[in-house]
């Protein structure tokens, strides 16, 4: 099929804002950029500078980051003014911007709501037609594209870029060989494609109607078994094949944590796992270090296969994929992500969730399709050449099994629920985090939704009508509880509200939860005629909200809501590791391993946090240095706490000005990715740093990539969380700045349920749960470093302007800690070069 450019005289105007931050209610707009394009070809261009409202300041580092500064800004015309002169530039046009609802809100707030201008977003168009790519911000899409560049960061230049892309866009789709049954779904569900005149319409919109499309069997074929996880097997030499003390634990049936120096833990471990006489192990938060010590495992290897997969559960299931675009509820839900995934699929041939990019893997469309088990149904249109068998049969040939919290319920599943199996972790202080955050059960206002809406589209089907209704009346009331306890109850993290003690009596809560058991009864009575995939699904979700609403009184529980988007999602866990997984499989063991299970040499923290406190406590095996432990000298600095700007701009001069007397390496740890960009911002701004290369996790890098980087370069300052390093890694630096400890956040619900029962029981939960957490992170991150190399590291967090804090962190310190006082950025440095004279550094 031929395939349309722009219409000739079609005008689109590209656009571009830079602002004084993200939220719309508070920042402003600082600068506008476009480019007026007709039949394709730039005819206009349109730069201005916005006045900042009187009394507001633009912030440091989004100075550093645009380069634009209070100067630039003072002559220029007040946003109103700029905006109504662009809106002139543009005239009736459509407007194209990149992540639009970003420049869309800051546009439609400063014209009080009203914009005529049709915006489309490009974004989306992106991950649409380049589904290869891991991700598409606009700078990634320059750099994989090969887009002359532009200055980046600047309205105009991200304007002229996108442009770019544009045109790029518009010859990939030319050059592609999409069937009519792939061009047919984007049209009905994303008619953007349509408005712009990107795929050859014709009439298909209004004549072809999803009944009279071919079925994606005739087009989803020669699916690539290749991408699916292959059986492997370590490398030779990399286990350890010396007996350990902890085997003799394991095979006595005890529980065991192990702490061992970062030298010798990955081949310790390793060796460990290999030898476990268990049928089956289960690695939670296994990091990716692992996959490249092993290889394709041969046909008849006798090795221990590991399988590196989530699950088989983790494919894209064919058959709602297809009835999805059927269905009137779930183009309304998800076209867009329907789109890009149906080209996904069409181009890599491929159905494995963790291979796709991180928009569609972590998307609500691939949740939902991914939700349930499939039932492999002879009538499914997909039966020959699905591959679920295969992939289910790969995995019960394993015997190591790497996944993680979120999908190990599914790989027990597959190993069955009387299968012995031990469950293990090479970096436990990761998985003490996952346990605290991640959920066990969640159901969200968009499943109810579409519930309500299948059973709608169904409701001949006897029974179903009463589903429909009940899903309805259970959105309508998830809605109520949520506003019922935001009136109540202060939002935490990421707007999570502990469902508590005062909420259960709720007449919204009594409500909902009759409505859930109704609909579970309901649903169960009525679904018997609905393909068993998708019965499952429903009635999964069904019976998840009963449970979730069922276990709000149940203290061995978190219950919480948060607002996802525009979505709300209900959720619980049980609050400890222990009970979780064995109520997935009574038969399990335990052997967590890591080089800071005892924090600060407490071995009872973890045990407790993860609940393995049973009739025999678990064994705690601890490997000592043969010389003693290297301890580098610490550094607790009390920074003034002006704002966060204010402190991360103290530090970055701390850092700047200690590596220009010391030039090297140095490494920078957080518990903020975000403080970690605004650090990364001033860092850039010191003239003393000109020749230092400032490394950040970025999209379309990976961890391995981003440590040879490093590591290749004399000069150069590695800025990470403190979660990124993983297993095996060791990072040769003099110094390690750390700008703030990582304590569990108290606004999880999780965490709320455990402080309680610790003070129930008169504990401290600053010293027995807090400090401990925080020291687990700083030990792991701290072990990453190489010790022949660390010299010093310097803790520059300003919650030390309390004394007692401060007091308190140096008492659990690994070494006597300094404790200069910072009063402000003079003081800071004139201690700096006191504390210098009398070290050696």
């Amino acid at each position: 099929m031929e395939r349309n450019h722009l219409k000739n005289e079609q005008e689109l105007v590209f656009f571009d804002l830079e602002t004084t931050g993200l939220d719309q209610a508070s920042d402003q707009i600082i600068e506008i950029g476009a480019v007026k394009v007709r039949g394709g070809k730039e005819v206009e261009r349109f730069e201005q500078f916005c006045r900042l409202k009187e009394g507001a300041r633009l912030p440091e580092f989004i100075s550093a980051l645009t380069g634009i500064t209070p100067l630039d800004l003072e002559p220029a015309e007040p946003v109103n003014q700029v905006v109504d002169q662009f809106l002139q530039f543009a005239g009736g046009s459509p407007l194209l911007a990149h992540n639009s609802s970003f420049d869309e809100g800051f546009l439609r707030r400063a014209l009080h709501g009203q914009l005529a201008n049709p915006v489309f977003d490009t974004l989306e168009l992106a991950r649409i037609f380049f589904p290869d790519l891991q991700s598409h911000s606009l700078v990634a899409l320059v750099d994989s594209l090969d887009i002359k560049k532009e200055e980046a960061h600047r309205a105009l230049g991200d304007s002229l870029s996108l442009f770019r892309f544009y045109r790029k866009l518009k010859d990939k789709i030319a050059q592609s060989a999409l069937p009519d049954a792939i061009v047919q779904r984007i049209q009905l569900l994303y008619p953007v494609v349509a408005d712009l005149g990107l795929l050859d319409t014709g009439d298909t919109r209004a004549t072809v109607q999803p009944s009279k499309m071919t079925g994606l069997e005739a087009v989803l074929t020669d699916l690539d078994l290749s991408r699916l996880p292959h059986l492997k097997a370590l490398k030779p030499g990399v286990a350890s094949d010396t007996a350990s003390p902890e085997m003799a634990l394991l095979t006595s049936g005890r529980d065991v944590l192990l702490q061992c120096e970062p030298q010798s833990l990955r081949a310790r471990y390793l060796g460990d796992i290999q030898a476990s006489a268990r049928p089956g192990a289960v690695l939670l938060r296994a990091p990716a270090a692992i996959e490249p010590l092993l290889e394709d495992a041969r046909p008849g290897d006798a090795r221990p296969l590991w399988i590196s997969q989530e699950s088989p559960n983790n494919l894209v299931c064919l058959m709602l994929l297809d009835g999805a675009t059927h269905s009137a509820t779930m183009r309304r839900e998800f076209g867009f992500e329907l789109s890009a995934l149906i080209v996904y699929e069409w181009e890599t041939r491929s159905v494995f969730i963790p291979g796709m990019p991180l928009f569609l893997k972590k998307s609500r469309l691939v949740n939902h399709i991914s939700a349930a088990h499939c039932q492999l149904e002879s009538s499914c249109p997909f039966h020959d050449v699905c591959p679920v068998r295969e992939s289910l049969a790969r995995a019960r040939v394993a015997h190591l099994h790497v996944t993680d919290l979120a999908e190990a319920p599914h790989v027990f599943h597959e190993l069955g629920e009387s299968t012995p199996v031990l469950v293990s972790s090479p970096e436990t202080e990761k998985l003490m985090s996952d346990v605290l955050d991640v959920p066990e059960v969640q159901v969200t206002s968009i499943m109810l939704r579409i519930i309500a809406g299948v059973a709608g589209e169904r409701d001949e089907v006897p029974g179903l009508a009463i589903v429909a209704s009940l899903a309805t009346r259970a959105g309508t009331l998830l809605e109520e509880l949520y506003v019922h306890v935001t009136h109540q109850e202060n939002a935490g993290v990421r707007g999570r509200i502990a469902i508590g003690e005062t909420l259960w009596s709720a007449s919204e809560f009594a409500a909902l939860r009759s409505t859930a058991d109704a609909m579970v009864e309901a649903f169960a009575n009525a679904g018997e005629t609905l393909p068993a995939t998708m019965r499952m699904a429903y009635l999964t979700q069904c019976r998840d909200l009963a449970s979730v609403l069922n276990n709000a009184d149940n203290p061995a529980y978190a219950v919480w809501m948060e607002r996802q988007g525009q979505e709300i999602m209900l959720a619980s866990t049980r609050t400890v590791l222990a009970s979780r997984i064995r109520a997935c499989n009574a038969h399990v063991q335990f052997l967590l391993a890591g080089t800071s299970v005892c924090p600060a040499g407490d071995e009872r923290f973890l045990p407790e946090t993860f609940g393995l406190t049973g009739s025999e406590a678990p064994a705690v095996v601890v490997d000592r240095e043969p010389d003693g432990p290297r301890i580098p000298t610490f550094v607790t600095l009390h920074l003034p706490k002006p704002n966060e700007s204010g402190f991360e701009k103290n530090g970055a001069r701390l850092i700047a000005e200690t590596m220009r007397r010391f030039p090297g390496k140095a490494m920078v740890a957080s518990n903020s990715l975000e403080t970690l960009h605004r650090m990364q911002s001033f860092l850039a701004r010191e003239p003393g740093l000109a020749e230092y290369s400032l490394l950040l996790p970025k999209n379309g890098h990976t961890r391995t990539q981003l440590l040879e980087q490093f590591t290749g370069q004399n000069k150069a300052i590695l800025l990470i969380p403190f979660d990124y390093l993983s297993f095996g890694d060791i990072i040769s630096a003099k110094f390690l700045f750390v700008t703030k400890l990582q304590f569990p956040n108290s606004f999880l619900p999780t965490v709320t349920r455990l402080k309680q029962a610790l003070k129930e029981k008169r504990g401290d939960t600053f010293r027995q749960f807090d400090l401990p957490y925080a020291l687990a992170l700083l030990q792991y991150t701290l072990h990453q470093m190489d010790p022949h190399t660390l010299r010093s590291v310097f803790m520059l967090d300003n919650r030390s302007f309390s004394s007692a804090y401060a007091d308190r962190i140096r008492t659990v310190l690994p070494t006597p800690s300094l404790f200069l006082p910072m009063e402000n950025q003079e003081s800071l440095l004139q201690h700096l070069d006191r504390w210098i004279r009398n070290q050696t550094l």
